[in-house]
């Protein structure tokens, strides 16, 4: 399934049939894989309900988050041998996520890495990706926010720290002969630095598993796809000389974070 499979209209209808379309929510969109494209036939779907006042539904589960009000309520039900998630919000809520990630927010020193919570990450994702069902003005304005905010500073530092990190691990265990913790060091911190460079596009994402798919829609000038893919799949590597692949990867992945912009 892919985003021109979700028909607006559908989902709208199936909310209500199912009860859990509120009466005046400002927003509802979908977002995730199948809206970009990248699903598959075991894909969810992801729903994204935003209003004014908390969800009262009684079978919904309660996700804690460090908000006020603290919970979001997620209700899942199968439509047509599909799951779909159902996440509400308040735009109350929205705005709270939006601050722990905004330019003041960075510029106090706060430690915003440690702020957002993996469904904060996947709500301003599907802000910014969302196939709207309802009225698009909400989402567009909260577009509007989130291109403002600090978040792209954010996750670009934070995945360049992960590859400092992991360098300097994998030159450490090179240097102790240890090369096959090396090669798998030096792995995880192309990934990352990899990850900051789309990141630094505007294609962030939490999973790795969408990194190439992640990596086709930035088309970054830094890198050719080429050039990533033999890395990813290792397409150069000798089990005779492993020391001069991790030290090839080592000096890509050093280039890549030269030039990624903050």
């Amino acid at each position: 399934m892919h985003a021109a499979a979700l028909d607006p209209a559908n989902v709208e209808q199936t909310l209500r049939d199912e009860g859990l379309l509120p009466d005046a929510p400002l927003a509802v969109y979908c977002a995730g894989s199948v809206v970009r494209g990248w699903g598959n036939p075991t894909s969810d779907v992801d729903v994204y309900v935003v209003t004014a006042e908390p969800w009262q539904g009684k079978q919904a589960e309660q996700v804690a988050l460090r908000l006020d009000p603290r919970n979001i309520a997620v209700e899942v039900l199968v439509h047509e041998g599909r799951r779909w998630d159902v996440e509400y919000w308040t735009d109350g809520q929205v705005k709270q996520v939006l601050a722990k990630v905004s330019r003041q927010a960075l510029e106090s020193g706060a430690d915003l890495g440690s702020l957002l919570e993996p469904a904060e990450y996947d709500l301003l994702d599907g802000i910014t990706h969302g196939l709207d069902v309802t009225d698009p003005s909400w989402r567009l304005m909260r577009t509007e926010d989130v291109s403002a905010s600090a978040l792209r500073t954010l996750l670009v530092s934070r995945a360049l720290l992960r590859y400092d990190e992991y360098a300097e691990d994998a030159v450490g265990q090179l240097a102790a002969g240890d090369h096959e913790s090396a090669v798998v060091t030096a792995k995880l911190a192309f990934g990352f630095a990899v990850d900051a460079l789309l990141a630094g596009h505007g294609w962030w994402g939490k999973s790795p598993k969408w990194r190439a798919r992640r990596f086709r829609a930035a088309a970054p000038p830094e890198l050719t796809f080429e050039q990533y893919w033999r890395l990813e799949t290792m397409a150069d590597f000798d089990l005779d000389d492993p020391r001069r692949w991790v030290e090839s990867v080592l000096m890509l992945g050093g280039r890549i974070s030269m030039e990624v912009e903050l």
